[in-house]
């Protein structure tokens, strides 16, 4: 089943002032393309729910070619347009989500946060990789 986008049309006015926004909060010209494809969505990374979750992050990073996920991570949350949703201690981001394919409930992020607790030995190897890249980005 393929996921859909909540909005279908964006104003250029609007991506305009987005992009102004990123520039105005430090973000440089190559981070700003490289946000504007996951802003517009990028549905290979993302799961059903439109959200980009932790085990895609690497994945993300590689496509998009940020030198560290911790680059990619720094980059979305410094430019104050994605939604991040956190663990349970507010200590690390799980996942993110566009708001143009996404609107956060408190029920669907509860079902984020538990679909993130529930790993394979698969899954932990790929967020010890994660870990790695954060720790020595």
């Amino acid at each position: 089943m393929a996921i859909k986008a909540l909005k279908q049309n964006v104003s250029i006015r609007e991506i305009q002032k987005m992009i102004h926004q990123w520039k105005n909060r430090g973000i440089n010209d190559p981070t700003v393309t490289k946000l504007l494809d996951l802003h517009l969505g990028m549905p290979a990374y993302m799961n059903e729910s439109g959200i980009y979750p932790l085990c895609n992050f690497y994945y993300i990073r590689i496509a998009l070619k940020f030198s560290y996920t911790t680059a990619l991570i720094t980059a979305v949350t410094d430019c104050h347009t994605f939604g991040l949703i956190w663990d349970e201690g507010h200590t690390k981001i799980i996942a993110f989500y566009s708001p143009l394919w996404y609107h956060k409930s408190d029920k669907e992020t509860k079902n984020v946060q538990q679909d993130s607790a529930q790993k394979t030995p698969q899954d932990s190897a790929q967020d010890s990789a994660f870990f790695n890249n954060v720790s020595s980005g």
